[in-house]
């Protein structure tokens, strides 16, 4: 009897330190080419900004749920807690990097003059914003919404209990293009491009706390280049080119 009862309690423990354990995650990989089409040269200068993430609701959230969590070691934090600490800190300025070079790309595909990249805007000098038509700064607030189940297992000293995470995650969000008149910084051109408007599963069931690393991973890998081709079309130069006499007006203004 003693002895069955140790191979079930060896058993259970195997298959939950499978479940909550995982393996080794998948890589991030933001890539993106822009197709090379024939369009005709615009000479617009446009300075590209880093990609700024707003999502600061996900970041009240998290804090909220620190302060009310009684789980103070991040080891032991639940998954709605360390994945949006992972993607807020790691993952959105991934994305940023990654954006903010193809947009640089695009710019050029559309047959216009990609000027400098900078950081923020207020790292654009005064130079720098006579010597460019247009500034592009987008934000983006497209982050995970998750709902966490934690399931505890009563053990046996000296465990004493073992859990794992299961729940679903629902990506959610938007990134804006904003064209600005440098010296004035009135918006030109805004575009707005919600993912959920790419045709993607945008809820995803997770099993465990690696799982849901593996699978919001999976997601941006495979949204990525579904939204730069989106940004890639809503970026139209004809629409630009047509603004420039209210771009040349404003900058009139301010000198």
């Amino acid at each position: 009897m003693m002895r069955n009862f140790k191979s079930l309690y060896l058993l259970g423990f195997c298959v939950v330190f499978f479940m909550v354990s995982g393996c080794a995650h998948t890589p991030l990989n933001l890539s993106y080419q822009p197709a090379q089409r024939p369009y005709k040269k615009h000479k617009i200068k446009i300075a590209v900004v880093k990609p700024a993430y707003t999502g600061s609701k996900i970041q009240q959230n998290m804090q909220q749920m620190f302060m009310l969590s009684a789980y103070g070691d991040p080891g032991e934090a639940p998954v709605n807690i360390s994945l949006y600490n992972k993607y807020i800190n790691i993952y959105s300025l991934k994305l940023a990097n990654a954006m903010i070079a193809d947009l640089d790309k695009i710019v050029a595909s559309k047959g216009m003059i990609p000027y400098k990249t900078f950081d923020i805007y207020d790292e654009v000098t005064y130079r720098d914003k006579k010597n460019v038509d247009l500034i592009l700064a987008p934000e983006f607030d497209f982050g995970p919404i998750i709902k966490n189940h934690r399931t505890w297992i009563p053990m046996i000293w000296p465990l004493n209990h073992i859990y794992w995470d299961h729940g679903s995650i629902i990506m959610a969000g938007k990134i804006r293009l904003v064209f600005y008149e440098p010296m004035s910084k009135e918006k030109i051109v805004l575009k707005d491009v919600d993912i959920s408007s790419l045709g993607l599963d945008t809820t995803i069931p997770y099993s465990s706390k690696s799982d849901a690393e593996d699978k919001i991973i999976n997601f941006l890998n495979k949204m990525y280049p579904q939204l730069m081709g989106r940004l890639a079309k809503v970026i139209d130069p004809d629409e630009i080119a047509e603004s420039m006499s209210d771009i040349e007006h404003l900058k009139q203004e301010k000198e």
